[in-house]
């Protein structure tokens, strides 16, 4: 902040006293602990890192109407309709995916990926080094559980 503004006039800026941060640091404390929630519920065990979301998003909703008060409700709908969409989005891309993988497995191509590659002069280094390749590959095309279960049974032996 100092280095962009070095040049302009300030002097009219009033500097917070220590009492108005203290205030503004207890007014912050409910949303300050969000991630402290978070990585609890992980830690423990209360549940995984895709449910404590959820947790984060009832904790957030909670806390702005009962203790901030600030919740417009017609905010609402339109951050639904959002997520509905992006949810699609991805679960359409997953599936899609999904469906990739299970082609390339059904046609063979991971058998023939497999034969290939332990035919490959030079040993377990050759074999890890394009193993890294196509995981690269692969990985910049599928997502990341088709592509484990595309490779996995190449890996195995």
């Amino acid at each position: 902040v100092w280095w962009r503004y070095r040049g302009e006039d300030l002097s009219h800026v009033r500097r917070a006293t220590s009492g108005e941060i203290a205030r503004a640091f207890v007014v912050s404390i409910p949303a300050l602990a969000l991630p402290f929630v978070i990585r609890y519920a992980v830690v423990e065990g209360i549940a995984t890192a895709t449910e404590v979301s959820t947790i984060g998003i009832v904790y957030a909703l909670v806390i702005g109407l009962l203790i901030y008060r600030q919740f417009d409700w017609r905010r609402l709908l339109p951050m639904l309709i959002e997520t509905a969409c992006l949810s699609g989005a991805i679960l359409l891309i997953i599936g899609t995916a999904t469906g990739m993988a299970w082609g390339l497995t059904q046609s063979g191509f991971s058998r023939a990926l497999a034969a290939s590659m332990t035919g490959l002069p030079g040993g377990s280094a050759t074999f890890i080094a394009v193993s890294i390749l196509a995981f690269v590959i692969l990985g910049s095309v599928l997502e990341g559980i088709p592509a484990i279960v595309l490779f996995g049974p190449l890996l195995f032996p």
